[in-house]
């Protein structure tokens, strides 16, 4: 499972690829190649959209959900470092961060199927936290807490001292 995952998310072939990108019109885009990924593509998207339904299938999405977010948080990380280390081009950096975003909400939004797996993604996998990490907004939130800790003990500090210094003078 997590092979295929991980193939849909550097590989797969969506509708908005298929778009006129060069003068060349389309005969760029419709190889023989591009043709068979795009099979693969749909071939894949039906499985995962079969998960849900399958026998047993809180167990499979589970399973499927822990591969996913483990796939995505590494895929994250490492597009991050190459982009900051100059290794990856910016238009492919910001194609495959694209495509593993629409990939994750599209199987995310499939797979919750029911309480025992949101509460599964949510706590046991520390979704919630991972998805405002992933937008921004839980790592800029932990940041200011960490620097805000110190601040807040610097100014009781220095509200005890001038309190002693009233009362002492």
């Amino acid at each position: 499972m997590s092979l295929l995952l991980c193939w849909l998310f550097l590989n797969a072939r969506q509708p908005r690829d298929d778009l006129i990108t060069s003068q060349l019109g389309n005969s760029s885009t419709l190889t023989p190649a591009t043709a068979k990924i795009k099979q693969m593509t749909e071939h894949i998207e039906e499985v995962f959209g079969l998960l849900p339904e399958s026998v047993g299938c809180e167990t499979a999405v589970k399973v499927a959900l822990a591969s996913m977010t483990a796939i995505v948080k590494k895929l994250n990380k490492t597009l991050t470092d190459l982009a900051v280390n100059c290794q990856l081009g910016y238009d492919v950096s910001i194609r495959l961060s694209e495509r593993t975003n629409d990939y994750f909400t599209k199987l995310l939004r499939q797979w919750l199927v029911s309480d025992s797996v949101a509460s599964h993604f949510v706590f046991d996998l520390g979704g919630f936290e991972f998805l405002l990490d992933t937008i921004g907004v839980g790592s800029d939130a932990r940041r200011r807490k960490l620097s805000d800790e110190p601040l807040e003990e610097v100014k009781e500090s220095e509200q005890a001292a001038k309190t002693i210094e009233t009362f002492g003078a």
